[in-house]
């Protein structure tokens, strides 16, 4: 297929883990992550071979990468190198939601299915 037109609000919500839920479009070689993640409930910190470019939507929270913290808001870009460790801290109030990119394709994660 040469393009697809999608909109977030027709994609369901998947719960990958507590506080965390998200929406997920795959491409040929990279994965678009809506995330939204709740106060106090933050992933661990983790890594992964893929590449990933984060850009903050709303709220704030601090991102740890490397060992080193940044403090993020809406319209913030957070760019981290494969296999270093990193995790997005949300101290509240409120919810932080950040579109993520992963070169390449996360293929663990399903893709979302269109709301009926």
């Amino acid at each position: 297929m040469p393009g697809e037109h999608l909109n977030w609000d027709d994609l369901e919500w998947d719960i990958p883990a507590r506080g965390v839920r998200r929406k997920v479009v795959h491409g040929a070689g990279y994965t678009l992550a809506l995330v939204e993640l709740s106060p106090d409930d933050s992933p661990a910190l983790h890594a992964h071979p893929h590449e990933q470019a984060s850009t903050v939507q709303n709220g704030h929270g601090v991102f740890i990468v490397d060992g080193r913290r940044h403090p993020v808001r809406s319209g913030d870009v957070v760019r981290i190198a494969s296999n270093v460790p990193h995790a997005l801290a949300v101290p509240g109030p409120g919810v932080v939601t950040v579109l993520d990119v992963f070169v390449p394709r996360r293929e663990e994660f399903p893709e979302s299915k269109r709301k009926a």
